[in-house]
């Protein structure tokens, strides 16, 4: 859908942007919602440069990075259909009123079932401890978790996959984006915690994919 003036006008606007650890690269999303209804979303990976005009090896790497991007933006999330393996990384945890007190460590277990179906369990350990699996299924941009600890849905806008899952026996949910930012499948994540509908926690950060 183009985005005209009237539209952004009259809409919600929600925009997420993660700056990764090297300081210079942004994964960004935006969601456009027409009362409860997303009716647009826009997305993408940005480079920060101060002397784009004035220096020619800048000039140069950025050009080269947004041809690439052109490339690669039209990507979904899809994640391994056929290779085990997992995620790991550091992610800052802020508290409700949005200062930082601590960090987790995020290790997610990857098994494919076949090349719709998954099976994964998610650890975290430091501010809080959580450990939960799942099975999950995709049809088309639309994913869906399946217990035994987890439940939900999600989806996907390019390779950004919206996400919104709660957990079994007890009034707790995690929301949030997972974004796919290159070929290797490694991921800018940013999750949501929210207990009895209350918000107890941001977290946010790159988990690096290896193979099993």
């Amino acid at each position: 859908m183009p985005i005209t003036t009237p539209l952004v006008g009259r809409v919600i606007l929600k925009t997420m942007v993660h700056i990764l650890p090297d300081g210079e690269t942004q994964v960004y999303s935006s969601l456009l919602y027409d009362g409860p209804t997303i009716c647009s979303v826009f997305n993408g990976i940005y480079k920060v440069a101060f002397d784009y005009h004035s220096n020619p090896e800048t000039k140069a790497r950025i050009d080269a990075f947004c041809e690439t991007e052109r490339v690669n933006g039209l990507k979904p999330h899809i994640l391994p259909s056929k290779k085990s393996g997992a995620w790991d990384g550091e992610m800052i945890v802020c508290g409700a009123d949005q200062k930082q007190i601590g960090v987790n460590k995020v290790h997610i277990d990857y098994k494919p079932i076949d090349l719709l179906r998954a099976e994964m369990t998610v650890e975290i350990t430091g501010v809080f401890n959580k450990k939960y699996t799942f099975k999950r299924y995709r049809n088309h941009a639309k994913h869906y978790f399946e217990g035994p600890d987890v439940f939900g849905n999600s989806m996907g806008y390019g390779r950004a996959l919206y996400t919104s899952q709660h957990f079994y026996g007890e009034a707790l949910k995690v929301k949030g984006r997972e974004f796919i930012i290159d070929d290797n499948f490694n991921m800018s994540v940013v999750w949501q915690f929210y207990k009895s509908d209350k918000m107890q926690y941001t977290t946010f950060g790159v988990l690096n994919w290896k193979e099993a």
